[in-house]
């Protein structure tokens, strides 16, 4: 019993990943049962096989599209085969941002440079399409596969890990801040990274930390105003008395809940 719970939940958590993933919570795992009856990992396997006679059983009944590793259709939803790449955040359009460092670039003094990377804040392209972002905040204590036992990793290291995933299995791309185009060019500036001789990359460019955190906060605030649709956020794990110090709950996640755009936040 405690088994079906949890794989109800964790269909429920997945609900808005992609497609597959909606039909598989509303045939309450119908979609997986097909896939697993139609296109298994191991043919004639123990799970081959009650697959194949749970898919006997829905014979007659509501018809479910499929998303597998075949090249075949099913129900108009296109089944990939063979190995995908994972998501790379390079693909994201650089002509954009070639164009900002450039500007940057050009810019000598470093009163200048603030009010232009403050203006940038304020408008470079944030944006993502419908059921497309991803937050995150903190880190989070999550199973190694590489050394075999539980670590601290960081949300954001989660958060991409799990939209590469979802590239590589199915094709749909999410995206955190950091991987929309001007997300990705201020993130490049490593404006926190501290230097060898002790001081912080954001001095160079004239910036105080508060200077900073402002843009940062600019950035995240659009960010979230941009979303639309379900949105995943990897926050679960946040203690409640550090939450008021990070940007999701404190900026993101109100500006989530007035976003009228957004039907649905998962909390993971």
């Amino acid at each position: 019993m405690r088994g079906t719970v949890n794989a109800m939940d964790e269909r429920s958590d997945k609900a808005m990943d992609s497609p597959y993933d909606f039909v598989n919570y509303l045939t309450i795992g119908g979609a997986d049962l097909v896939n697993g009856a139609v296109n298994p990992e191991d043919d004639f396997s123990k799970e081959h096989w009650m697959s194949s006679i749970g898919l006997a059983s829905l014979v007659g009944g509501a018809r479910v599209g499929i998303v597998g590793k075949s090249d075949v259709k099913a129900e108009g939803i296109l089944k990939y085969k063979g190995e995908r790449t994972t998501f790379d955040v390079e693909n994201v359009n650089t002509s954009n941002i070639d164009v900002l460092s450039k500007q940057l670039e050009n810019i000598k003094t470093k009163d200048e440079k603030v009010g232009y990377l403050m203006e940038k804040s304020k408008n470079t392209d944030v944006s993502t399409e419908k059921n497309k972002a991803i937050f995150y905040a903190g880190r989070v204590e999550a199973f190694d596969n590489k050394i075999g036992q539980m670590k601290y990793t960081s949300a954001r290291e989660l958060a991409e890990r799990y939209a590469d995933n979802l590239f590589m299995e199915k094709e749909v791309t999410k995206l955190t801040l950091e991987r929309t185009p001007g997300g990705k060019w201020m993130d490049n500036l490593r404006l926190y990274e501290q230097l060898p001789n002790g001081k912080y990359r954001y001095e160079e460019y004239g910036l105080t930390l508060e200077q900073t955190n402002e843009i940062w906060s600019n950035l995240s605030s659009r960010y979230a105003e941009g979303a639309s649709g379900a949105v995943t956020a990897f926050t679960k794990n946040v203690p409640d008395f550090i939450k008021p110090k990070t940007i999701f709950w404190s900026t993101e996640l109100p500006q989530l809940r007035n976003n009228k755009k957004v039907k649905h936040i998962n909390i993971r």
